[in-house]
């Protein structure tokens, strides 16, 4: 029954990721970047258990969604998502703390990921 934002611009990936993590028991409030998942955010009372974001993104990508949730939720956690393996946001400081799942991935590896993040807090 957790609820999870999942921020992904590319919509055959949300709409299987939102499948997945749906069939695992989460709800899931999908957007398609890091603005519209601030909107969304804004109109709910509570923080979702998890932020699961794509890392790069138009509009606004996870390195800045990350940036805006930081100081209204410290401690939320975030699982990126990345193809891009040049960019690694472990050095990145305003990722600190961030959990890390690179694409492509199966629906097994999403599903571990997000229940391994919950798990740890």
């Amino acid at each position: 029954g957790e609820t999870v934002l999942l921020v992904e611009d590319e919509e055959a990936l949300r709409l299987l990721a939102t499948r997945v993590l749906e069939a695992q028991g989460y709800r899931v409030l999908a957007a398609r970047h890091g603005a519209d998942a601030l909107a969304l955010l804004d109109a709910h009372d509570a923080p979702p258990a998890l932020v699961l974001t794509d890392l790069v993104m138009p509009t606004m990508g996870g390195r800045e969604l990350v940036s805006a949730l930081r100081p209204r939720w410290p401690d939320l956690p975030v699982l990126l998502m990345t193809g891009y393996t040049e960019r690694d946001p472990a050095g990145d400081p305003a990722l600190a703390g961030c959990d890390v799942l690179r694409k492509p991935y199966t629906a097994e590896a999403l599903g571990r990921a997000v229940r391994g993040v919950l798990a740890a807090l």
